[in-house]
């Protein structure tokens, strides 16, 4: 399969509501953005393995801290399946202390990503972040 125009922007899109909706903790909607057995290798080496898990650990997030993650364009390719696509994107996060208006903390790293069109969607099936730098 021949990635399209509209496939691109739908693949970008996905990781753009990743990023906004995590920092506007709607993880129930974060979850939903990976295939049923999606899963979310994260920046400490854990692994989140479908949905549930993926919505219970983003769900315990600290409650007075507040991100904003700012993404680049990502580079996306075919995935050498049919219906299936890969990407690497360039992010920046910054967490702030709502309670005092601190910064928490920054960092800069990568998205390593894993898509599959299901029912006309695309999905992630993999996300693995890869932090490059963290204070």
């Amino acid at each position: 399969m021949t990635l399209t125009v509209d496939d691109h922007r739908e693949i970008a899109e996905l990781g753009a509501a990743f990023a906004a909706l995590l920092d506007e903790r709607r993880f129930p909607e974060v979850a939903d953005l990976f295939v049923e057995d999606g899963e979310l290798h994260r920046a400490d080496g854990s692994l989140l393995r479908g949905r549930s898990d993926i919505l219970a650990a983003q769900s315990s997030r600290h409650e007075h801290v507040d991100t904003v993650h700012h993404s680049a364009t990502p580079f996306i390719e075919e995935g050498g399946e049919p219906s299936e696509a890969r990407s690497r994107t360039s992010f920046v996060a910054v967490s702030v202390n709502r309670q005092d208006h601190s910064t928490a903390g920054w960092a800069i790293g990568y998205f390593e990503d894993r898509y599959r069109k299901e029912n006309g969607l695309w999905r992630f099936t993999e996300r693995h972040i890869h932090l490059m730098h963290r204070r």
